[in-house]
This record gives structure tokens, sequence and C-alpha cells, in this order.
């Protein structure tokens, strides 16, 4: 009853049907965002933030983000620059802080606005992907409370939930 065939993503199984992928959106910040800025759902955003210069490694943990009801930690990038990311997964205008207890480190506010595009089109800031990669059917047709590609999965709902059944069964 289960269908699929890991070799071809793109084919109708119940595990959705996909469409070749080739970058995965990430913008880069160096300053405060307003509202007005806008990101792609499912994105990498990266905020820069030039602070002081202090002797700890790179990619060391010391600023914090604060998001969406989400604390995501931020890293020392080296010669006064340091970096957090924040992958977007929800819709809408959201409100940031982004602090540390490093002295005379700029406390940053801001707001960013996520839009329902997927994957839109590429920048040179992505991350490229190679041959072997899909994602979700972005066409609106495939959306399901603003779920992209939600009803490639969706529609197989009862067949996998008979099959979960029968599996069961066998356990008697």
């Amino acid at each position: 009853m289960m269908d699929g065939d890991p070799n071809d993503p793109t084919k109708e199984s119940w595990g959705g049907s996909f469409v070749r992928f080739t970058h995965s959106p990430k913008i880069i910040f160096d300053r405060p965002t307003t509202k007005q800025g806008t990101v792609k759902i499912y994105s990498i955003m990266e905020f820069r933030i030039k602070g002081p210069k202090i002797d700890i490694p790179s990619d060391s943990i010391c600023i914090q983000m604060t998001i969406n009801k989400q604390t995501w930690d931020g890293f020392y990038l080296g010669d006064g620059i340091y970096a957090v990311r924040h992958a977007t997964y929800a819709l809408g205008t959201m409100p940031y802080t982004i602090v540390s207890d490093i002295p005379n480190f700029p406390k940053q506010n801001g707001e960013i606005t996520i839009e329902n595009i997927w994957p839109g089109s590429a920048s040179e800031t992505d991350y490229k992907l190679g041959d072997n990669w899909f994602t979700d059917k972005s066409d609106e047709e495939f959306f399901d409370k603003n779920l992209h590609g939600f009803k490639t999965v969706s529609k197989w709902r009862i067949d996998a939930m008979r099959d979960w059944a029968e599996r069961w069964s066998w356990l008697r």
C-alpha cells in the first residue's frame, strides 16, 4: 500500500512529492532591520554586528538573539565581528533583540517580516546545493494553511494510517 521511490522524490508517494532544489536561501544583514525588511519563509537569516575586538576563539558562543519566543546563540567571527543565525519558520513581522554580556557590545533591536515565498530567486549569499537536493512543491495548489507542499503528503493520510493499523495488527 505504501508507495515511494527514494531514487525519484519527484514521484507521487505517501511521503510527498518534491522538486529539485539548487539553493537554500540565506540573507546576511549587517545592520538592524525594520518591519519593511522582508525575508522568504524557511530562509537562514544571519545578523552580523560590529562590536569590540576581543580575545576569544572564532566560533565562540557569546551573543544571543531573542525572536518569536525563542533564543538563539550567536558567535564571534573574529576581528570585532559577531553573527547569529535564525531559520525562519513562521509568517509575519517579528521583533528581535541581540545582546551580549561583553562590555561595550552594541545591543540591537529590530523587526523582520517573513513572507510566504519559497524558495524564491537565488542570490549570491544563498547556500549552493548539489544535484541531489529536493524541496516541497511551492505551487499554491499544494498549500494547506500556508504550508508549502503539504497537500502532497496530506492526501495520503488515510492510506498511511490504514497501513499502520495493519502493521500493528501483526503484533497480536
